[in-house]
């Protein structure tokens, strides 16, 4: 005991401020993995680390040695196991205050870049079918397309739309704040319902909008009607204030 008191009492600021953060850490990670199978594994991690630091601290270097180096066999079983859970985590972590004001700058950016667009071609009379990925992953579309890999802005998604190439005709996708690819096909929605004014662009979004989240605007190459769909629903004759608004709402939620 009065071993332990002595190592507390020679903890330097360095040692305290490692111990707060490496606390701090695995807290946070445990708030985001609690109720998951992957619990008893980082409990049994944290304790291999604690029983490493004392052993370290006590001089036993035969077992310090011992405890340091399976330190990072857990850390490796933890990631290869638990890949779910971690990107579960890794998610809700890119949810969080601290995070989300840049994440929500960024999709502010895209909204804007969107709302140009789609004013541009609609003033011209340009069709467009432009698609925003969500959690839902839009891989398998992305790749009936050209790939793109581009920023997201208004001039380039307005030069696709305009050109009379086979892009125009396709769906443009968005994923991770950049455009992945363009002339993408889409699944038509099955929907007998459906209105018979509306063409393939309108009925390619809704049948998107009905296997995904995403969010999808659309721009009539006829009439030059803005609209966006999204879970299987759409609004129409929509102006570039409530264009902002709606996609505001869908992908940054407020």
């Amino acid at each position: 005991m009065s071993d332990l008191v002595a190592i507390l009492r020679n903890l330097s600021p360095r040692d305290i401020v490692d111990i707060l953060l490496v606390s701090a850490l695995f807290y946070l990670l445990y708030t985001f993995v609690k109720g998951t199978r992957a619990v008893q594994v980082l409990q049994g991690l944290a304790l291999i680390l604690i029983l490493a630091f004392l052993a370290q601290k006590f001089n036993v270097r035969t077992t310090a040695w011992i405890l340091s180096s399976s330190v990072l066999v857990w850390v490796l079983a933890f990631i290869i196991l638990f890949q779910p859970e971690l990107r579960r985590a890794l998610a809700r972590l890119g949810q969080h205050r601290l995070l989300s004001f840049f994440q929500e700058t960024l999709e502010e950016e895209l909204i804007d870049e969107i709302v140009k667009a789609s004013n541009v071609l609609s003033a011209r009379r340009f069709g467009a079918l432009i698609a925003v990925e969500k959690s839902a992953g839009l891989k398998p579309y992305i790749e009936t397309g050209v790939p793109v890999d581009a920023a997201v802005s208004a001039e380039i998604m307005s030069t696709i739309f305009m050109s009379k190439g086979a892009l125009h005709d396709g769906a443009l996708i968005i994923q991770d704040k950049r455009v992945a690819s363009a002339g993408c096909i889409l699944p038509l929605t099955e929907n007998p319902d459906i209105k018979r004014v509306y063409g393939t662009r309108h009925r390619a979004a809704l049948g998107l909008s009905e296997e995904t989240d995403a969010v999808i605007v659309v721009v009539s190459e006829e009439t030059g009607g803005i609209s966006l769909v999204q879970q299987g629903k759409m609004a129409n004759g929509l102006d570039p204030e409530t264009l902002k608004e709606m996609l505001t709402l869908y992908l940054v939620g407020k």
